[in-house]
């Protein structure tokens, strides 16, 4: 094989499988790999993954870039739902989700009709992103047009991997938020055409109303006709986050029996539909989303802050629902997954996650949720060389000094409950170092 142009990365390497037997973890569900080759080619795509040894005798010629025996090889984490425009006013607490909306989040999202503010932010955010590890993410915008185009000229910029669209809001909010339906619905069909597929497709678009409560009868089917027309691009929207929440919107939707059938009433409730938070659903709900092959995005940092419920994990697990993590920033105050998937467990008051099933929703599950796992959430050959290398503090003893002589067990358990973004050493999306610790 002709490997000119083809870099070989060396260290140990952990990832989750296409199948996931979640009740009862085995190796057929992960791989690890104490000395590991990863070969990607020129375009940034993995061509093999196997062990050292193996891929030495396969690729004699390729060059090698060896990782220091104390870092570790992961694929790139995915945060499945979070907010562009609340990056800047992350931590602000209030009582309830609407009022934490109109005092904080609105007033914020509002400042983003200023275009160099847009840029600033959406600069600042996509960094932030990369430097946490996470290579791609479904991300909510303002409800701008222009703030929007600049959000994706960032994100190509920066080399990020997202899922995202215009926010589109036309009642429920400050009339400075507001558009009317069919301006809304040409504008998001625009930007569609535009970004869906861009940067080599690292760039998608997404559908994305921001809930219920904020739009019309007549921008939900506008949505509804649009999911018919492009039957590929994916719609992202909020479900089920407070009980406060439905008993609000619900007067405006009194035909509805429930929130999700909302949703079901304008075509909404799909196999590209994402769903962040779900926390209060019927069974009649979970059921119906697991029949239309839609996902959830479990969201526990952001719940914790707001006082949301509880996650019905195991609920969500028995019904086989497709389900990605999201930090949810900013009612969710960090961006890291690490702490996202511990804020999962700590939910969970008496059912304990393995930490392979935290890990693989928080990449390989939330790849699939947002429609991308045939392209990242994994090193397999083929797809995408997004992957993260991970290198804990000397100074912390209870981390083993090299993964290669630790077991599986103790490496994935101390690394998802002790992590933080300081360890992350390199961010890697399609091939390209994007993000590089400086100190680490």
């Amino acid at each position: 094989m002709e490997t000119t142009g083809f870099t070989c990365y060396r260290g140990a390497l952990y990832q989750p499988l296409e199948v996931f037997d979640l009740h009862a973890p085995t190796g057929s569900a992960y791989e690890w790999l104490p000395d590991a080759g990863l070969v990607v080619n020129e375009a940034g795509i993995v061509v093999a993954l196997s062990a050292w040894e193996q891929i030495q005798t396969a690729f004699p010629t390729v060059k090698v870039i060896h990782f220091a025996e104390n870092c570790l090889i992961l694929p790139g984490l995915v945060d499945a739902h979070t907010h562009l425009p609340q990056w800047p006013v992350t931590a602000h607490a209030a009582n309830t989700l609407l009022a934490w909306l109109e005092a904080f989040i609105f007033p914020e999202e509002a400042r983003y009709t200023n275009t160099d503010y847009a840029r600033e932010q959406s600069s600042t955010f996509f960094k932030a992103l990369l430097a946490h590890g996470t290579t791609t993410a479904g991300v909510l915008l303002a409800p701008f047009a222009q703030a929007t185009h600049i959000a994706f000229e960032e994100a190509q910029r920066q080399g990020n991997r997202v899922v995202m669209g215009l926010n589109l809001m036309d009642c429920g909010a400050p009339d400075e938020l507001l558009s009317p339906a069919n301006t809304l619905l040409a504008q998001t069909e625009q930007l569609c055409k535009q970004w869906h597929g861009a940067a080599h497709g690292r760039l998608s678009y997404a559908w994305a109303p921001r809930f219920a409560g904020s739009c019309s009868e007549a921008l939900l089917g506008g949505v509804g006709r649009l999911c018919q027309e492009y039957p590929l691009v994916r719609m992202h929207t909020h479900l089920a986050e407070q009980r406060s929440e439905w008993a609000a919107i619900q007067p405006q939707f009194a035909w509805a029996k429930d929130y999700l059938a909302v949703y079901e009433r304008f075509g909404l409730v799909r196999d590209q539909s994402l769903f962040a938070h779900g926390i209060h659903l019927s069974p009649s709900e979970q059921s119906r989303l697991k029949q239309a092959n839609a996902s959830l995005i479990h969201c526990p940092s952001a719940n914790f802050f707001l006082k949301s419920g509880r996650f019905p994990w195991q609920a969500t697990q028995q019904a086989n629902l497709s389900l990605g993590l999201g930090s949810d920033v900013g009612a969710g105050p960090l961006l890291s997954m690490f702490q996202v998937m511990r804020d999962a467990q700590w939910m969970q008051l008496e059912d304990l996650i393995c930490p392979h099933q935290l890990f693989y929703h928080a990449t390989l599950g939330g790849a699939q949720a947002l429609g991308l796992s045939s392209i990242t959430g994994n090193l397999q050959p083929g797809k995408a060389a997004d992957f993260i290398v991970v290198a804990p503090h000397a100074q912390q003893a209870l981390i083993p000094e090299n993964w290669q002589h630790a077991p599986l067990e103790i490496v994935l358990s101390r690394l998802i409950y002790q992590a933080d973004p300081t360890w992350i050493k390199q961010t890697y999306v399609q091939g390209v170092c994007m993000y590089e610790n400086p100190v680490v």
